[in-house]
């Protein structure tokens, strides 16, 4: 017929490269025949294709136009449903990412890359015990999905339910079943005193917290002593990624490496001490580490808790997160760097700190600028007993998904606990037009969550001049608060217990003049802290590389012998 000698043109144009022309088929084809089978899933196919060209070049809203396009052309798209949902959670539409995941399951129920794919857009939802039953799903259907199976260890860390030691367990078992046998013999130069090869091996050199704690080490390291090398698990390079590659000695872009290209790469140029910045964050690159391409390995920065790699030897902290005799479990041995264990580089794009937003509100305004997954039933408990001590308190939730029904469901357990959502409030910067900092000038006084508190956010809270109630957690990912106040001379806001920490928020709203001068003189007073004091960080991580380095030369001395 006319129609399907059409649609073999099409097939050709398309297999030639020529997606217009091909695609100029099949809207004919559609137009004189709508429900052509063969016509529209050549057509959901072409467009699924070109979403793929627009995603590559970093054109998300584009991407996700012609995902949706594959959709409506042919219902039955299993991946351009999949990848309609990814593309819509990066656009902030979680709901609805969700609802195309679920729709892609429900045709084809057996491929395990869906339930992970929807654990991600439930987690933007904040729909944390979902999140972690898809990730389970999938990896019960495949275990050997290494990324995964990191996906849902991070998540792990938010779930008020584990315990630290089912928190171990759990990590643990991602290094017995990710393991693989080391394949390097080491035969580094055992000179304890030589200028020691350093590796960093991130996915986040564009990210701002990466900005914010790598570019001091980068730029600080002494040259003499240490030559650098960044490996960056980066696809698209930006301007701020080429400014830290500026700052290595070298830089390997290395997103399209194998982990068997890249760990020889890395033996290759003899490096010494190899560090992982990633953790089980995103395109991490530990499957990489297991190979052990260097004789030490260090993780620090990126992740708040254990890798569970036999393969990694030294974990970076410091005295308050990790305190000595403190029971956590790692299954790297602890090196506990001395003033902080991270130095805060402060954005240079910064806005001035703005007055306190209860002097002119007349009452005190809470913050949470932490994704919704933190905020478990348990954080929703005890925030609305602050809120309920303080009848005219506000707080304001600034949320990176614009998720309705993500909202509605905070608001019904606010609600459960006698906290009217009128009281309540979700700002968007996407709808604001506010940059994120900027955001920080509605709030008086962020409230930390748990079990897995704020990182980078405490940082550039307390630099916008918003202090932090905290409650000491049992892990390091609840104590990184601690640590924080604890280095601005702020123990006063660091709550033991759920008592305390009712205690400590409604002190705050009760001096508002007090509060006001802290705001006023934050930002001077973490410049001149610990926490800014680049130098003397890059140098006390120096010298804990030079002992770890001098421990390693004795013991490979002792065995070459």
């Amino acid at each position: 017929t006319a129609i399907d000698d059409q649609l073999s043109q099409a097939v050709q144009l398309a297999r030639k490269g020529d997606l217009q022309k091909a695609m100029a088929h099949c809207h004919a084809m559609l137009q004189a025949s709508p429900d052509h089978i063969g016509a529209r899933r050549l057509t959901a196919d072409l467009y699924n294709h070109l979403g793929h060209g627009h995603h590559a070049n970093n054109q998300v809203s584009d991407a996700a136009g012609c995902f949706a396009a594959a959709v409506k052309a042919h219902p039955g798209h299993v991946e351009a449903l999949n990848n309609l949902s990814l593309m819509l959670r990066h656009l902030g539409h979680a709901d609805e990412s969700v609802q195309a995941a679920e729709r892609a399951i429900k045709l084809k129920p057996d491929e395990p890359v869906l339930y992970s794919n929807l654990a991600l857009a439930l987690e933007d939802e904040g729909r944390l015990d979902e999140a972690i039953a898809g990730y389970r799903k999938s990896l019960e259907m495949n275990p050997q999905q290494p990324l995964v199976h990191s996906n849902l260890l991070l998540l792990l860390n938010y779930d008020p339910e584990q315990t630290v030691q089912s928190l171990f367990d759990e990590h643990v078992s991602w290094g017995q079943v990710h393991h693989r046998p080391a394949k390097y013999a080491h035969l580094n130069d055992t000179d304890p005193d030589r200028p020691l090869r350093i590796g960093y091996v991130s996915p986040d050199y564009r990210s701002r917290p990466a900005v914010y704690f790598l570019e001091p080490i980068l730029k600080l390291h002494n040259r003499s002593n240490f030559q650098v090398t960044g490996y960056g698990n980066i696809a698209r390079p930006d301007n701020v990624v080429r400014r830290l590659a500026s700052q290595c000695d070298r830089f390997h872009y290395v997103a399209d490496w194998t982990d068997e290209k890249l760990a020889g790469h890395i033996y290759d140029e003899q490096t010494d001490i190899l560090v992982d910045l990633a953790g089980h964050t995103s395109d991490n690159r530990l499957t990489m580490f297991a190979l052990k391409p260097a004789p030490i390995s260090v993780t620090f920065l990126g992740y708040q808790n254990t890798t569970g790699l036999p393969a990694i030897d030294y974990r970076v902290t410091d005295h308050v997160a990790d305190p000595p005799g403190s029971d956590t479990p790692y299954t790297e041995r602890l090196i506990r760097v001395g003033a902080e264990i991270v130095s805060f580089q402060p954005p240079a794009d910064a806005p001035g700190v703005s007055p306190l937003p209860a002097k002119k509100n007349g009452f005190i305004t809470f913050g949470s600028h932490h994704r919704l997954i933190k905020l478990n039933p348990q954080v929703i408990e005890l925030w609305s007993r602050v809120l309920g001590e303080l009848p005219d308190a506000r707080l304001v939730i600034f949320p990176r998904s614009l998720s309705g029904p993500a909202m509605r469901r905070i608001c019904d357990a606010f609600k459960h606990h006698g906290v009217d959502p009128d009281r309540l409030s979700f700002h968007h910067r996407k709808l604001t037009g506010k940059s994120y900092l900027d955001t920080f000038a509605e709030v008086d006084v962020m409230l930390d969550a748990f079990p897995t508190g704020a990182g980078a956010t405490a940082y550039e809270a307390l630099w916008m001049g918003v202090p932090m109630v905290a409650l000491r957690g049992e892990s390091f990912a609840g104590r990184i608060g601690a640590s924080v106040l604890t280095r601005l001379g702020l123990a006063d806001l660091i709550a033991e217990d759920w008592l305390q920490f009712v205690e400590i928020a409604c002190m705050q709203a009760g001096r508002i003049d007090e509060l006001a001068a802290l705001r006023a003189h934050l930002r001077q007073r973490m410049s001149h802290s610990a926490l800014c004091d680049a130098e003397a960080f890059v140098h006390e991580l120096e010298a804990a590389y030079r002992r770890i380095w001098r421990e390693w030369c004795r013991s490979a001395g002792e065995d070459r012998v």
